[in-house]
């Protein structure tokens, strides 16, 4: 069984290899905050799919299947904005761009031209906007405020063209998805480890001879991955508040006796 260190430094070569995609179109130290973006998105979806799930447990439903019941939505969005500080829809969920992203290359170039289902970097962006937007007014509106600026999808540097930079973030996503996260089973914080390498390897204040060399040492299989503690915090939840958790039927009755059903998350009763 891989040690920690083991299980680090092969994070650190797989992330050597989503780095390797970009080297040459932009500065490394620019370069960097696309793949932390990528990386951090990913994560901000697999730890809402966890914990929503987790808390609608007892209702027997999962947090896709509540939020396609007309009874649940409106509380469980509420939920999502008062405990993680943010709400993502199902089809702005990671796993949902990433099938996109494999039903497009699956089809032939043909049905490619004419399919509204085509993957285009436009709905990555468009799914980082309504995540961060839902945040407005709420409690984590604060620490979204400018999350993913540093990540500019339209940057030429990706490409001239839609096409050209769709074909880049596909590539990239598609490899932070083979990363093995393990929010539930890994031993040490693969977010925060990830986060520590990359800054290691391109640090923006770095000088050019510096850079090289950081370049020279992954490619001659130098570069020393650390490990962190999983309670290190280094790449934190944004917002996250740990409120009491109950049963979405025992909040929804609760709800339906105080107030008529409607579509606004913030009109909600709990314990």
């Amino acid at each position: 069984m891989a040690t920690e260190q083991e299980q680090a430094q092969e994070l650190a070569s797989k992330l050597w290899e989503i780095a390797n995609d970009l080297r040459g179109k932009m500065d490394s130290s620019k370069f960097k905050n696309y793949i932390l973006g990528v990386i951090f998105y990913r994560y901000l979806s697999e730890h809402t799919e966890k914990y929503m799930n987790d808390l609608l447990k007892n209702d027997g439903m999962t947090y896709e299947e509540a939020l396609a019941n007309d009874d649940y939505r409106d509380t469980v969005i509420g939920w999502s904005l008062d405990y993680l500080g943010y709400y993502m829809k199902p089809e702005h969920m990671w796993k949902s761009l990433i099938a996109k992203i494999k039903g497009s290359d699956d089809e032939d170039e043909d049905t490619k031209k004419d399919s509204k289902d085509n993957f285009s970097i436009q709905d990555f962006q468009v799914a980082i906007n309504e995540t961060v937007g839902s945040t407005i007014g709420h409690k984590g509106e604060a620490a979204f405020d400018k999350l993913f600026d540093d990540m500019n999808l339209e940057d030429k540097d990706l490409g001239r063209e839609v096409s050209d930079r769709t074909a880049l973030i596909k590539k990239v996503m598609l490899k932070v998805d083979d990363l093995n996260f393990g929010l539930e089973d890994a031993k040490f914080d693969v977010l925060g480890t990830a986060y520590m390498i990359l800054i290691g390897l391109f640090q923006s204040d770095a000088g050019k001879k510096g850079a090289e060399k950081r370049w020279n040492d992954q490619e001659n299989g130098n570069v020393i991955a650390k490990p962190l503690d999983k309670d290190s915090k280094a790449m934190a939840m944004p917002y996250q508040n740990d409120g009491k958790e109950s049963k979405v039927k025992e909040s929804k009755e609760k709800n339906n006796k105080n107030t008529s059903h409607d579509s606004t998350p913030a009109k909600r009763v709990y314990e």
